[in-house]
């Protein structure tokens, strides 16, 4: 009988993990790639410094029809750009390693044409590195954009995979023409000011020479404007003239900077004068993009994203960067990708891997991204923004919440160790041990504080089941305050109906229901664990699917506790006769412990379910 229990258990866990695994895999074939083009493609990638998703809500893109029609008509989603240093230098250079990678903030790029520190850019390059310019450089030395001091970002990056200009040298191999317009600079450039030059994009599609084909970087894509911070403003004629179209393969990257501009330099300002400066930028990029839109051809593609968020997108802890993909064929659509297995939130790797998708350039080996699909889907922007919302809540509940919680947590336990010494204290005194030992005072509000603990990480992950719902009809500072409420009277209102079991019962039922819970979630696509307090954080960036290493110890833990203490309450029942039956009856009391744990270990291990290899070890171990 045992024999057939154990056999049926090994088979339901064969199942799920087969229909898991298909079912993933049909998912995946069934969302159109992003549109590959023929050897001509041209791929324009528009970055908009300090652009978040709040200047995408819907009132916003009333006044922007141009932007609306690409969030209504491409594909849309949210990208993960957090760094070491959260900075946009390490965006680009990321993008171009196709890794997370750290720039330095003294480091840009210059046209050869100009000078740095007294010397011209070409001199300074020989400098540091030779005479070289890279072997089969497709453009003269006047044309180049150049980062002089390469060599110091090698030394910095040198245990990455492929290093800083991955992006780049694989476009140079495969004939594609690279080129970056504008910068982010605080005022016009001279010799002498050049603590305004913030020149960083150009590090996204720079080859491992340091070396950009050809670009516009300097103070020709501006125009000095005295209403408008720094002086300066993006002169879009002149950009419209010089992104022109090329007849070879090409891959432009156009930086918009006005608008963190005016960020960078909101101190300054009024609060009204401020909201006109950014409607007027807001407007004159819109424009911009619409008579760029206008020009588009069946082999064109335009990307839009955003280095960094500004600060009040931050400050709401908005920290995912919006991502549009544009072209003359799209539909609407959300991004996706296999990386996150979250519709809509992708990774900077995958949009690098990406980049190199669209001319049909074979991956290398051991880079992390995955190229970027899109499922189609209408309105798939306010689906996005919900998401968006519920993810929020739950970067923000999380130190509201946890770490009063962890502060509880030691408070209960130091109050219970210090109980059970007083009880002992006071069963010791001969004269009064059968008192005690009859009635303990406070032994029920101590047991329901320490059940308190133990109930916490199950009710968690059944509020993440609210989340989203509550974020759509509370907002935000709503959802979190209820969440809050309702997380300390779930721990009590279950705290209170365990005490009053016996205490094996009571371990017994709540442990296994917690593995019951964990369980039936990470088989059914952990909707929960994704809005749980401690579940994982597409804002943080590591771990976006399965199960993360705060709920493994949790399940773990639960099955232990469910093993030992339904173990304890068979021993105590059964009489001592029946307690030395030997080795057999022995074997058959651990077949069904042994069955729980290896479904354990095989959910976690599947990369379909749990993915979490330390995990599967964790438990079978």
């Amino acid at each position: 009988m045992q024999r057939k229990k154990i056999t049926c258990i090994v088979g339901i866990l064969t199942i799920l993990l087969e229909l898991s695994t298909s079912a993933e895999g049909m998912g995946a074939q069934n969302e159109p790639s992003i549109h590959k083009q023929d050897q001509s493609k041209q791929v324009t990638v528009v970055s908009i410094p300090s652009l978040s998703f709040l200047e995408l809500r819907s009132e916003q893109l009333a006044k922007l029809p141009y932007f609306r029609q690409v969030t209504e008509k491409g594909g849309v989603g949210a990208m993960n750009i957090r760094t070491a240093n959260r900075g946009m230098r390490d965006v680009y250079l990321s993008l171009g390693a196709g890794e997370p990678s750290l720039g330095i903030a003294d480091m840009q790029a210059f046209a050869a044409k100009e000078s740095w520190r007294g010397a011209s850019i070409l001199d300074v390059r020989k400098r540091y590195v030779g005479s070289n310019i890279g072997e089969a450089s497709p453009r003269s030395e006047a044309d180049l954009l150049i980062v002089p001091d390469i060599v110091r970002l090698q030394h910095l990056n040198r245990k990455l995979t492929y290093g800083p200009g991955l992006l780049g040298s694989l476009l140079k191999e495969y004939g594609i023409h690279r080129s970056v317009i504008g910068n982010s600079d605080w005022g016009k450039r001279t010799t002498i000011e050049e603590d305004k030059t913030r020149r960083y994009s150009p590090m996204m599609l720079m080859d491992s020479d340091g070396y950009v084909d050809s670009g516009f970087i300097g103070n020709e894509i501006m125009t000095s404007a005295v209403d408008r911070p720094y002086g300066i403003a993006t002169a879009y004629t002149q950009l419209l003239a010089l992104g022109g179209k090329s007849e070879k393969p090409s891959l432009q990257l156009i930086e918009l900077a006005d608008l963190n501009r005016l960020y960078t330099d909101k101190a300054h300002y009024s609060e009204a004068r401020f909201d006109e400066l950014k409607g007027q930028i807001l407007q004159e990029m819109d424009e911009w993009l619409g008579q760029r839109i206008a020009r588009m051809t069946d082999r064109e593609s335009i990307w839009i994203f955003s280095p960094e968020v500004h600060s009040e997108a931050a400050k709401s802890k908005a920290y995912l960067s919006p991502l549009l993909h544009y072209t003359v064929d799209s539909q609407a659509g959300i991004l996706v990708s296999d990386s996150t297995r979250r519709p809509g939130v992708v990774t900077a790797s995958d949009f690098t891997s990406t980049l190199i998708d669209e001319f049909n350039i074979p991956l290398p080996s051991g880079l992390n991204g995955i190229p970027l699909s899109t499922k189609r889907e209408s309105n798939a922007l306010a689906g996005l923004e919900k998401e968006l919302s519920s993810m929020q809540t739950i970067y923000r509940s999380r130190p509201l919440l946890l770490y009063p919680f962890v502060t509880c947590e030691m408070v209960v336990l130091l109050a219970g160790l210090l109980y059970v010494l007083w009880m002992k204290k006071k069963a010791a005194d001969s004269q009064r041990a059968e008192e005690w030992k009859g009635a303990m005072p406070g032994r029920k509000v101590v047991h329901t504080l320490l059940y308190s603990l133990l109930v916490a990480p199950a009710v968690m992950l059944l509020l993440g089941l609210l989340v989203l719902p509550l974020t759509n009809v509370l907002g935000v500072e709503g959802a979190i305050f209820l969440m809050i409420v309702l997380f300390i009277g779930g721990c009590l209102l279950c705290s209170v109906f365990l005490e009053k079991w016996p205490l094996s019962s009571g371990m017994i039922w709540l442990a296994y229901g917690t593995v019951w819970l964990l369980m039936v979630d990470v088989c059914t696509g952990s909707h929960a664990m994704k809005y749980s307090l401690l579940g994982y954080d597409p804002m943080i960036g590591a771990r976006y699917y399965g199960i993360g290493n705060e709920y493994m110890g949790v399940l773990i833990g639960a099955l232990v506790l469910a093993v030992t203490a339904a173990l304890q309450r068979r021993h105590d029942a059964l009489s001592p006769a029946l307690r030395c039956r030997g080795l057999g009856a022995v074997t058959v009391r651990a077949a069904a412990p042994i069955a729980c744990f290896l479904l354990v270990t095989g959910c976690l291990a599947a990369p379909s379910l749990g993915a979490n290899a330390g995990g599967a070890l964790s438990a079978a171990v």
